[in-house]
C-alpha cells in the first residue's frame, strides 16, 4: 500500500511554481496511465528516477503531467493549459503508447464507439488541425464500476473475458470475426488491440497522431523548450 499525491494543478507531484528558474532545468513528462503510475510508489516512477539520475549532473525538476485515460490530443490541451498558467518546461518529453490511435480518435476500445467524454480534434484537408468535440458529460461503459455494469452470471464474464484474451493475439482469427460483421466487445487491452487491427481505424488514426504530435511540438517551440518523445 502506497499514497498517491495530487497538486493543486491536479497532477501527480509535489506543488509547482510557477514561472521558469535560471538556475533549474524543468522536464515535462506528457502522458497517460503508464506515466501516472499509480501501482508504484512516488519515488519509484520513472519520473522521479530521471529527476534523481539528472540531479547527479545539474539541477533540474522533472514534472510527471501524466493523466490516467489521456491520448495525445489531451496531453496537447493539458500542456496549454499549463503554460497558461505559467507551468512550461525546458524540455517536454511526450510518451506514446498504441492506443493514443483509439484515444485520439475518442473510440471506445470494446466497440469503437465515439465516447462523449473526450474532447477531439479533426486533421482538415488542408492538414491544419481543428478541435472539433468538447467533454460532454455523458461517460462510457468503460467507466462505469464493474459491480454496476456486470448483470449476468460471474462465470458467463469469466468466459467472455477468456474468449477476448484467446483473440488477443491472433490477428487473423480478430480479422475473421470482423469480415463475419460480428461486434467484439472486449475488455480493454484486447479491445486496443483488436481496434489497431482494422484499416479504418489506422488510416484515420495515424495521420492524426502524426499531426497532434507536430502540434505538441510547435507548442514547445513556443514557449521555447524543446521536444523528445518516447
Amino acid at each position: 500500500n502506497h499514497t498517491v499525491s495530487i497538486n493543486q494543478l491536479g497532477l501527480r507531484n509535489r506543488d509547482i511554481a510557477p514561472g521558469k528558474r535560471s538556475d533549474v532545468q524543468r522536464v515535462v513528462f506528457l502522458g497517460d496511465s503508464f506515466t501516472f503510475a499509480k501501482a508504484v510508489q512516488s519515488h519509484d516512477i520513472f519520473p522521479s528516477l530521471v529527476e534523481t539520475r539528472l540531479n547527479q549532473a545539474g539541477r533540474f525538476e522533472v514534472i510527471n503531467a501524466g493523466v490516467p485515460g489521456y491520448g495525445t490530443a489531451q496531453e496537447l490541451l493539458l500542456m496549454k493549459e499549463l503554460a497558461g498558467k505559467e507551468i512550461v518546461g525546458d524540455v517536454y518529453v511526450l510518451m506514446v503508447f498504441v492506443n493514443d490511435i483509439l484515444d485520439n480518435l475518442r473510440l471506445d476500445y470494446g466497440n469503437l464507439q465515439e465516447t462523449p467524454a473526450r474532447p477531439g480534434f479533426a486533421l482538415l484537408v488542408d492538414g491544419e488541425l481543428k478541435q472539433v468535440a468538447y467533454p460532454r458529460k455523458e461517460y462510457s461503459e468503460s467507466l462505469v464500476p464493474s459491480q454496476e455494469r456486470h448483470t449476468g452470471f460471474v462465470t458467463l464474464e469469466v468466459v467472455k473475458r477468456q474468449l477476448a484474451s484467446f483473440v488477443q493475439p491472433r490477428p487473423w482469427l480478430a480479422s475473421l470475426i470482423n469480415n463475419m460483421g460480428f461486434e467484439q466487445k472486449m475488455p480493454r487491452m484486447p479491445g486496443v488491440i483488436n481496434g489497431l487491427y482494422r484499416q479504418e481505424v489506422l488510416e484515420a488514426g495515424i495521420p492524426l497522431t502524426k499531426a497532434l504530435i507536430k502540434e505538441v511540438q510547435a507548442e514547445a517551440a513556443r514557449v521555447a523548450a524543446e521536444l523528445g518523445d518516447s
